[in-house]
């Protein structure tokens, strides 16, 4: 029974959305377990203190292995951002004193 799975990564503010959505869609394509035939969305889930939040959902099918095929998506997520220069915020907090 297919199952949808959700991703979220931060990018950058300054980001290209359009490349961003697209690696994410195509991470998502690359692992043999995800449902190829049933829609890949990607959305801007919110403007967050450090970055932008990106949503990824997918569709598979072997839901008691979904940790792992996660995690192999994360990493060929890390894996095109890094190849394709996009950038993922550390928090940051800016302290002022009184």
């Amino acid at each position: 029974e297919l199952t949808r799975f959700l991703i979220t990564v931060n990018v950058g503010y300054g980001s290209n959305i359009e490349e961003v959505s697209r690696l994410l869609k195509q991470a998502a394509l690359s692992h043999p377990k995800v449902n190829k035939t049933t829609g890949i969305i990607v959305r801007l889930g919110d403007f967050g203190d450090s970055g932008l939040k990106m949503e990824l959902y997918f569709w598979a099918d072997q839901s008691w292995d979904i940790n792992n095929t996660k995690s192999e998506i994360r990493i060929e997520i890390d894996r095109l951002f890094r190849e394709y220069n996009v950038k993922i915020p550390f928090p940051q907090l800016d302290v002022h004193p009184l």
